[in-house]
């Protein structure tokens, strides 16, 4: 299908007003969901540095335009915030470390402060301003706590039209005063313009630091990390419905087109396709995506009833 979403991208509306892509707490690299689109897109990048603040435009970074901002993002604009610099660089935030929380987990060392530094903080709706750019159609944030409130001040008209929305947050007590997975869920639950699209788990040793060597004499890290874990963060992608008029304009029916199959949805792809079909019958691509993605749906199906036979066979060997 990536054929399929670079064509869709061609169309004279993303020439006008390409993608813009926007990535808090980047990690220096494409997201890799992004791959697709990013030569036909705009990415706004956000890479905390002491040194400086301001934005600078980079060449040759597969994006069709990427600004990076030497900036910390939050919900409001400050000259001066206190940023806690700790022994693992991704453990780092502008919110203080929770360490009766994190005095139970394994990993808790990383979130050692060592430093407090004072840095400008910035907002969303600041940054747009000084791009120019009303518009943003991929959000994407791992801000070590902020992630919703950084996700609300974007205003509410910008959020209803953005295809997808990323978040990484926790469920267990990291920092003091954070937005916790459930407050995210509850959040976005609320919206009809959005549904939960992916939901990835991610684990840590829940055992303080020391004690497994104390409890089991000549222990390795096999057997430390041979232990259950318990769910400590996840990533979280919501789609956009388009249910809302606002994102039923030819541009956000292809845009939502292009986010299902990014995500491998083909069938809410197929639907979003029909329904541009009917409401724009001038508009001929919405015809070929249904096509393209019907022969897609049913090559899978053709497939799938092939590897049946052949797993039935494993399964009967295998109870032999």
């Amino acid at each position: 299908m990536q054929k399929l979403i670079q064509y869709i991208l061609t169309h004279p509306v993303f020439i006008e007003k390409p993608p813009v892509l926007i990535d808090v707490g980047a990690s220096g690299e494409i997201h890799g969901k992004w791959k697709a689109i990013a030569p036909y897109s705009y990415c706004i990048a956000f890479d905390a540095d002491e040194r400086e603040f301001g934005f600078a435009e980079k060449a040759h970074s597969g994006y069709l335009k990427l600004f990076v901002f030497n900036a910390l993002v939050d919900e409001e604009a400050r000259e001066q915030s206190q940023f806690y610099l700790t022994e693992s660089p991704f453990c780092s935030s502008l919110l203080p470390p929770d360490e009766l929380g994190l005095s139970a987990f394994s990993f808790a060392e990383a979130f050692k402060v060592k430093q407090v530094v004072q840095m400008r903080t910035t907002t969303l709706p600041l940054v747009l301003k000084e791009l120019k750019v009303n518009y943003v159609d991929f959000f994407k944030t791992d801000s070590q706590g902020a992630d919703l409130r950084i996700y609300k001040s974007l205003p509410i008209g910008i959020r209803l039209k953005l295809a997808a929305a990323e978040f990484e947050p926790g469920f267990i007590n990291a920092y003091l005063g954070e937005d916790k997975l459930h407050e995210i869920l509850a959040f976005m639950d609320a919206d009809p313009s959005f549904w939960l699209a992916e939901f990835h788990l991610r684990y840590a040793e829940r055992v303080k630091k020391g004690f497994t060597e104390l409890a089991i004499k000549k222990s390795s890290k096999s057997v430390f990390k041979a232990q259950r874990q318990a769910p400590a963060w996840a990533e979280m992608t919501f789609l956009n419905t388009h249910t809302h008029e606002s994102s039923q304009d030819v541009r956000g029916l292809l845009l939502g087109i292009v986010a299902a199959l990014l995500y491998d949805y083909l069938t809410t792809a197929l639907e979003l396709a029909y329904r541009g079909a009917s409401l724009y019958p001038q508009e001929w691509l919405f015809q070929h995506c249904v096509e393209k993605i019907t022969r897609a749906i049913k090559q899978q199906s053709r497939g799938i009833k092939r590897l049946r036979p052949w797993l039935l066979k494993v399964f009967r060997k295998f109870m032999e």
